[in-house]
């Protein structure tokens, strides 16, 4: 449990590359508008678990922003129950946590290595 308060306008300015934003179980109590600003690769927000002002929903101005995503990108947003971590298991599974690779849609399907690879 962290103990993020507030966020600003632009806060992830110049996090261009950013697929991940964990900002789930803090004490934020509102949503800048323009606080996903340039973030085009995000892939997962999550935010539950936060003291919210006003309930948050998906129709909440800076979410409008980033959901639902454009056609062809899938972004899990999760703000009143975890939807669990497909693209983390992905990224462990293939050893591609730190790799700047960023694809549009679901994590493909990890290769799996045949006994005759090893």
């Amino acid at each position: 449990h962290g103990n993020l308060e507030d966020l600003k306008e632009n806060q992830f300015r110049g996090l261009s590359n950013l697929q991940v934003l964990l900002m789930h179980h803090n004490k934020l109590q509102e949503l800048p508008e323009n606080v996903f600003e340039g973030l085009e690769k995000l892939k997962v927000v999550k935010l539950l678990a936060n003291k919210w002002k006003e309930k948050l929903t998906k129709t909440a101005p800076a979410l409008a922003r980033i959901f639902p995503p454009p056609e062809g990108k899938t972004l899990q947003l999760d703000i009143t129950r975890d939807s669990g971590d497909s693209l983390e298991d992905f990224w462990e599974k293939t050893n591609t946590y730190l790799d700047d690779d960023y694809f549009p849609g679901r994590p493909p399907k990890p290769h799996k290595t045949k006994k005759s690879e090893l």
